[in-house]
């Protein structure tokens, strides 16, 4: 790994293992949530590896928070648990979209959403 992976796989890490305590749930519990060893679960939360796209989706959903949090740590985490399904994969859609492209889908909602409330 590149030191940059090396840095991305700590801060993963370091998510992983907050969620996993908050949960008071020990390596095994998220382990068997996702299909790995408990090991692998030490070994993210070290940044001595990173678990991959489907991993982590299992992982959002054992903590229940988004790929977009354990990801990136975008801040969202806490409002997984209020917001539906669908509007928390929009947001997680929305953090795969390149920077100079947020604008304009931010734009459209602004749109959308004032057209909404003049329907009302």
């Amino acid at each position: 790994m590149t030191e940059e992976q090396k840095k991305h796989a700590l801060e993963i890490g370091h998510r992983i293992k907050a969620l996993r305590l908050e949960k008071g749930f020990k390596h095994a519990d998220v382990a068997v949530r996702v299909g790995k060893t408990p090991n692998a679960v030490s070994q993210w939360e070290t940044g001595r590896s990173r678990p991959g796209r489907d991993v982590v989706e299992k992982l959002a959903d054992a903590l229940d928070t988004t790929v977009a949090w354990i990801w990136q740590g975008d801040g969202h985490r806490k409002v997984a648990r209020v917001l539906s399904p669908g509007i928390m994969k929009a947001v997680d859609m929305l953090a795969e979209v390149e920077p100079e492209d947020e604008v304009t889908v931010l734009s459209f909602l602004m749109t959308i959403t004032k057209r909404s409330k003049k329907e009302s």
